[in-house]
């Protein structure tokens, strides 16, 4: 999250959360944001509800798919895309329409799919993109605000 000390929000989504890593740093770091992780598989959301627990810190837990959900929530200051490979559809795109002007979106791939779609969005929407290697992944980190 270094790359990430920088930006604010008060609204953030983490999707595809995990384990909530993201969303858990983010509410530490921002304590008065409000943190939504958006999880489709039920026992990664308990996962989240543990370890915020554990962080002693609130993060909203969402149990569903992306699809329809965004407008039910608030609009996002900064969204965290999880595991962009993992989807069956390129998530980029639509996530980056629900930022208004002077938002942030990130993300971190490890798969081959994930990578790709990763350095579509850059092309797409600029930004910085930074390559780590470590644990014998490629690792590619993106983040870009939206003007």
């Amino acid at each position: 999250m270094r790359q990430l000390n920088g930006v604010s929000g008060d609204v953030m989504w983490d999707v595809g959360a995990g384990s909530g890593a993201i969303a858990i740093e983010w509410k530490i770091s921002r304590p008065e944001s409000r943190v939504i992780a958006i999880e489709r598989y039920e026992d990664r959301c308990e996962d989240i509800a543990y370890n915020a627990f554990a962080h002693g810190v609130h993060v909203d837990i969402l149990l569903s798919e992306l699809e329809g959900v965004p407008a039910m929530l608030p609009t996002p200051d900064m969204i965290w895309l999880g595991c962009p490979g993992e989807s069956e559809v390129d998530l980029f795109v639509p996530l980056w329409s629900y930022l208004d002007s002077g938002g942030w979106m990130a993300c971190n791939a490890v798969s081959a799919r994930g990578i790709e779609r990763l350095r579509r969005a850059h092309e797409r929407f600029g930004g910085k993109l930074v390559r780590h290697s470590g644990y014998d992944l490629p690792r590619e980190l993106w983040i870009a605000h939206k003007d």
